[in-house]
């Protein structure tokens, strides 16, 4: 088959976002490297303790993640509402991890040298620039900010306090979307009037 005869169709068959069109009609399936499979494995002396802060589904999800990521250790949750206390002690299997309803406990404990954010979107700006203020590096579940102006104040906090942030934003940084745009500015696909990733 030639590399260039593609249609919309047969790109779609082989599976939007993950799979990329190699030379010469071959496929390469794209498979993203988890962070636990590192070469490099943490020592246990650098473990860095951390505390969740929303446990709703998504913070749940993200607890239950971390689980599988070596020289981590959750020391702490927070949410608003005792069912999540439990469904956090239940997704990290610690039935005895800390939980409290104030966030600003958990900013306060010497213990935790980073937080993952996940309450709602509105909530993030005032979350995050106090755990920059405490000396926390921090994941921020998405959307960054609920507004653009509230982004720019988050950036400024994290610069003022030099703290490692990541956006938990994984696609926009996926090598299964850096590929696909790149057959899409290639020209193969021929004229493209709808995109849909999932």
């Amino acid at each position: 088959m030639n590399k260039n005869s593609w249609t919309r169709r047969q790109f779609i068959r082989v599976g939007t976002g993950a799979a990329a069109v190699g030379s010469v009609g071959k496929f390469t399936v794209l498979q993203p490297k988890p962070l636990w499979a590192s070469p490099h494995p943490v020592a246990p002396s650098d473990t860095v303790r951390f505390a969740s802060i929303g446990t709703g589904v998504r913070g749940c999800e993200l607890l239950q993640a971390s689980t599988r990521v070596p020289g981590i250790e959750c020391v702490a949750v927070c949410d608003l509402y005792d069912s999540r206390h439990l469904a956090a002690q239940e997704a990290v299997k610690n039935p005895s991890v800390p939980a409290t309803r104030n966030y600003k406990e958990i900013l306060d404990r010497k213990d935790v040298d980073a937080v993952i954010i996940a309450v709602a979107d509105h909530q993030h700006r005032r979350v995050f620039v106090d755990a920059c203020a405490a000396g926390k590096d921090i994941y921020c579940e998405k959307p960054m900010s609920h507004t653009v102006e509230d982004g720019f104040t988050m950036i400024d906090a994290a610069h003022r306090a030099n703290r490692i942030v990541q956006i938990g934003s994984q696609r926009v940084s996926s090598i299964i979307y850096a590929q696909a745009k790149e057959i899409y500015d290639s020209g193969k696909l021929g004229e493209v009037c709808h995109i849909e990733a999932h």
